[in-house]
């Protein structure tokens, strides 16, 4: 025997499953419909889980991303649509479409949210200073991602400072001796050779490749600077020392926080976030980049990106 339902309670079971998707379905008869969505809803967040926690952004990966995220959205909305028209006549009360089950799956929403909740560790930052030039430019906009993993020098991070984001490279790890004599890097009292790229009207390119480091990266030198000289220190157990890229421009860990506006040494708890991907920039071909792939082009070819905010730049 069944009997209509009003539209305030079609609509409410449309939104239990635009909250929870497939629980509308279920508490409206439409059972295997209803356990079809949630297996489809946790698998999408299952795949969005695996490519936060394991993969490095590039451009395929973001396409694949982007790709999920519009499904997990047509799926939700058809949920909500198919809960709504399909509501309509109300089916005789079984144990399969009673509030238990669906308190059973929204339990099950909620518990799998709560597993995979740092699956949310990427985030936007937009590039507000050039201090890690030729790598990022004022003005690009970049992904994150919190899964540090393990932390190697040559790393790039973001880091809360003063409840503000700075991005800077990681140099030295807890115990490293670091020294910087007349511009010249040292790590444990290994001089990190530098390998002249060409001159630019930022400065002198040089490629690095610190210890450990899979690949070289490169450096903006422009002479004589302030932070040219510093140490040897030895970095304390639980923090990190840093130093932005363009290092004659960069407030890093050469300099103390408290009266010369750096970073000094930086404390693990405040490393957030990994650099991952450009996906935005004034030079066309920088865009939708991997940090990999961008230091591989600038050690390899010498490669240097136009002015920011140069409104005729073809670069």
């Amino acid at each position: 025997m069944t009997d209509r339902r009003g539209r305030a309670a079609r609509t409410g079971l449309a939104l239990l499953s635009l909250l929870f998707p497939g629980a509308g379905l279920v508490r409206a008869g439409r059972v295997r419909a209803g356990l079809g969505f949630a297996a489809a809803s946790f698998a999408l967040m299952v795949a969005v889980d695996f490519i936060g926690r394991f993969m490095r952004f590039d451009l395929p990966q973001f396409i694949a991303l982007a790709t999920l995220l519009v499904l997990a959205l047509a799926l939700v909305l058809i949920g909500v649509v198919w809960t709504f028209l399909s509501s309509r006549e109300r089916a005789v009360r079984s144990w399969t479409s009673s509030w238990l089950v669906v308190a059973g799956l929204v339990g099950a929403s909620i518990a799998v949210s709560w597993v995979l909740s740092d699956v949310r560790p990427l985030k936007s930052y937009r590039i507000v200073s050039d201090s890690m030039a030729p790598l990022l430019l004022r003005g690009d906009r970049i992904i994150t991602n919190a899964r540090l993993g393990r932390l190697t020098r040559g790393t790039v991070v973001v880091i809360r400072h003063h409840g503000e984001a700075w991005v800077s490279r990681i140099i030295g790890l807890p115990g490293d001796v670091v020294q910087v004599d007349e511009g010249l890097l040292s790590v444990d009292g290994r001089l990190i050779a530098q390998h002249s790229i060409r001159r630019t009207e930022r400065g002198t390119m040089l490629s690095e490749q610190l210890p450990g480091e899979v690949r070289p990266h490169v450096v903006i030198d422009i002479g004589a600077s302030q932070g040219d000289d510093f140490g040897p220190t030895r970095v304390p157990a639980g923090q990190y020392f840093l130093m932005g890229d363009n290092r004659d421009n960069a407030a890093d860990s050469r300099f103390p926080s408290a009266n010369f506006g750096g970073l000094g040494m930086v404390a693990m708890k405040d490393i957030i976030q990994r650099v991952d991907f450009v996906y935005w920039s004034t030079s066309p071909k920088r865009r939708f980049q991997s940090i990999e792939t961008l230091q591989v082009r600038a050690a390899e070819l010498g490669e240097i990106p136009c002015e920011p905010y140069s409104p005729r730049s073809r670069c």
